[in-house]
C-alpha cells in the first residue's frame, strides 16, 4: 500500500512539474532599423545576462535591417534561434503575429510587450 501511494504521489508532482507554465512570457518587439541598431547588440547581452527568480519566457523579435525579422528564445544564458519571418509595412500586423508567435509557443499566467524604439 505504501508503495502505491508513494508511487501514486509521485506521479502526481512528475506530471504537474512537466505541465508547469511560467508565471509571465514577456515579448521584446525589436523595432531597430534606424540608429537604434547600435544598441541591439547591448540590450540583448543584457537580456542573456539577467536572472530571474521565477519561471518567466523571455522571447524577442528583432527586425534591424530589410524585410526579414528574427525570433529568439532567451533561455539559461543564451540566445536560441526560433524563427525568421517576413516584416512587412504593416505594423499592427507584424506586432499582431509576434504576439501570436509568443504567446501561444510559450503559455504563460501573464503576458507582457516591450515595444522596444525610441
Amino acid at each position: 500500500m505504501k508503495k502505491r501511494l508513494l508511487s501514486l504521489l509521485f506521479s502526481i508532482f512528475f506530471i504537474s512539474s512537466a505541465y508547469s507554465i511560467a508565471d509571465w512570457t514577456f515579448l521584446i518587439y525589436m523595432e531597430a532599423e534606424s540608429e537604434l541598431s547600435p544598441w541591439v547588440f547591448k540590450n540583448l547581452n543584457d537580456m542573456v545576462e539577467a536572472k530571474f527568480t521565477r519561471p518567466v519566457n523571455i522571447v524577442v523579435q528583432c527586425h534591424t535591417v530589410g524585410n526579414i525579422a528574427f525570433r529568439y528564445q532567451v533561455k539559461n544564458g543564451a540566445f536560441i534561434h526560433d524563427d525568421c519571418v517576413d516584416f512587412g509595412n504593416d505594423n499592427v500586423k507584424d506586432l499582431t503575429s509576434a504576439a501570436h508567435w509568443a504567446f501561444n509557443k510559450y503559455k504563460a499566467k501573464h503576458h507582457c510587450i516591450v515595444l522596444w524604439n525610441h
